[in-house]
């Protein structure tokens, strides 16, 4: 069986299909993939951060 993922909160390893919670934890560097073993399994596997970017701006108030 395979779990392989996509678009997911929390990464979910492909091999045992466990969340790895402490995703906050992984080295990425300057890149938005890395290989990681699973915490539960030891397997590795590669593993894809999907970032989305969002604004917002407001008015500043003028001085008197």
């Amino acid at each position: 069986m395979t779990f392989e993922l996509e678009q997911t909160y929390l990464p979910v390893c492909p091999h045992c299909g466990k969340e790895e919670r402490d995703a906050w934890e992984i080295n990425f560097g300057a890149s938005e993939e890395a290989e990681i073993n699973c915490g539960y399994c030891g397997n590795p596997f590669h593993i894809y951060r999907n970032v989305s970017v969002s604004y917002t701006t407001k008015r500043l108030e003028k001085k008197p």
